[in-house]
């Protein structure tokens, strides 16, 4: 693919030009990150030789495995980006209503000019005329809540059974608030549709099978959403547990649910970082 261009900055570029260049990086961001996924596929189907070129391709299992370790390790990394473009996109969103604020009134179209007398000097010019209402200087659009909460629990042990303790980092909106008895608990209000992502980075002492599960609690009783689940090898290096595009419909819920997200095993997990993004759409 070509390498992208921007047209040239004028130094007079107003604020609501800059934030739609913004939004276009985002997209262009997004065109490679499909690029980049495109061309994992079609390693993985060159290995399965699956692809026409290479119909006789004889793979072995290490082979195999070692190329699926190395698409997933991708694909979390841009899980990852994907969760950053989302945050710089809803930044950017909630800057717009800003720019579209109603300009000052312009002014009204002058008065007629008044007759001139009959051999004095040119008559008065008439009055101005009054000042027309005020005007627009965009389309305002009204954009529905959103959440991006943070782990509480940094560089803590994290137990298995245990829910995520969160703290509120921007929240936009009242559909989406941290139970204040229980702060493992986010609130979504009913009649809603919300899509829901997140990013932990963990360690662990000793090679295991890591499960992950979102929960949606509601009446004293919790339920599976997704279920996450990655080996974790042993070291100092962090490794990345993610999920996104989760649907959350509150429609059928007759109180207001909530959302937690649970450590199934192993024991315990070293947790260095951990970000939840939640959209109503």
């Amino acid at each position: 693919m070509s390498m992208p261009k921007f047209p040239d900055i004028d130094p007079e570029m107003t604020c609501e030009s800059a934030l739609n260049m913004i939004l276009t990086s985002i997209a262009m961001e997004e065109l490679a990150l499909s690029h980049i996924m495109n061309a994992e596929g079609e390693k993985l189907q060159y290995v399965l030789g699956t692809l026409e070129s290479n119909c006789d391709k004889d793979t072995n299992i290490e082979e195999l495995l070692c190329v699926n370790e190395s698409i997933s390790s991708l694909m979390q990394v841009v899980s990852q980006n994907q969760m950053l473009l989302k945050n710089k996109m809803d930044k950017v969103l909630q800057a717009l209503p800003c720019v579209c604020q109603e300009s000052p009134g312009s002014p009204g179209l002058p008065g007629c000019v008044g007759p001139t007398g009959p051999k004095g000097p040119q008559g008065e010019r008439g009055s101005t005329g009054p000042t027309g209402p005020p005007g627009s200087s965009c389309n305002c659009h009204s954009y529905k809540c959103s959440a991006v909460l943070k782990g509480a629990c940094k560089c803590g042990i994290w137990r298995a059974g245990c829910s995520l303790l969160w703290n509120k980092d921007n929240i936009q909106g009242k559909c989406v608030q941290i139970d204040p008895c229980s702060h493992e608990k986010i609130q979504l209000c009913l009649e809603g549709r919300y899509m829901v992502s997140f990013m932990i980075n963990v360690r662990t002492k000793s090679c295991c099978e890591a499960a992950v599960s979102l929960q949606v609690c509601n009446a004293h009783s919790c339920s599976d959403v997704f279920i996450i689940r990655d080996h974790l090898n042993c070291g100092c290096a962090a490794v990345s547990l993610s999920m996104s595009g989760i649907i959350i419909d509150t429609s059928n819920y007759s109180s207001m649910p909530s959302l937690c997200v649970k450590l199934i095993c192993p024991e315990q997990l070293m947790v260095e970082e951990s970000v939840l993004n939640i959209v109503e759409i």
